[in-house]
């Protein structure tokens, strides 16, 4: 434009939504067994169920719930309460749960690991969990993962365990 100039014309194009692919780790187990597993897994706010999800253990080492239980929607600076459990305490056991808070599609950032119970026979592990700040996470639809393992042995979020169960839930990090 010989008028007005090259400022009058030119458009700035600000992108504040992004795409993110991620491949979380598939986590690995070396045997399965209905005691040591994941029955029931229930995330609240207050008196309101966002996840509660009764399955079956011993059938498989891992489940992503994403298709089958609805996303929980989780607000920033909220607190929730999560619980695992199984049906039967025949042998010890620990638990962990990580939320893959900056949506990076890993496990492995400081305040990822919510929770872990080392060499238990408790039959549930509850713990309240708050979502971190704006500034240390991302919005967006991120994973929960839960796992049980034998005894004390070593769980990391993709395995492999020594008997166990791994179980991914689909949580929505949004502002209130």
């Amino acid at each position: 434009n010989s008028v007005a100039g090259k400022t009058a014309t030119e458009k700035k194009l600000i992108k504040n939504k992004y795409v993110v692919c991620l491949d979380y780790c598939i986590p690995l187990v070396d045997l399965m067994s209905a005691d040591v597993g994941i029955n029931n897994v229930t995330l609240k706010s207050g008196s309101t169920q966002l996840i509660n999800n009764a399955s079956t253990s011993g059938i498989d080492y891992y489940t992503n719930f994403a298709d089958k239980v609805a996303p929980a929607k989780l607000t920033y600076g909220g607190t929730y309460d999560l619980t695992v459990g199984r049906n039967t305490i025949s042998n010890s056991v620990n638990y962990k749960a990580w939320v893959d808070w900056n949506i990076d599609g890993d496990f492995d950032d400081a305040g990822e690991l919510l929770f872990i119970e080392t060499s238990t026979y408790n039959q549930t592990k509850s713990l309240d969990i708050t979502v971190p700040a704006l500034s240390q996470s991302f919005e967006g639809k991120t994973k929960l993962r839960v796992a049980i393992n034998y005894n004390n042995e070593s769980t990391t979020a993709c395995g492999p365990v020594t008997a166990g169960e791994y179980e991914d839930y689909t949580i929505i990090l949004a502002n209130d």
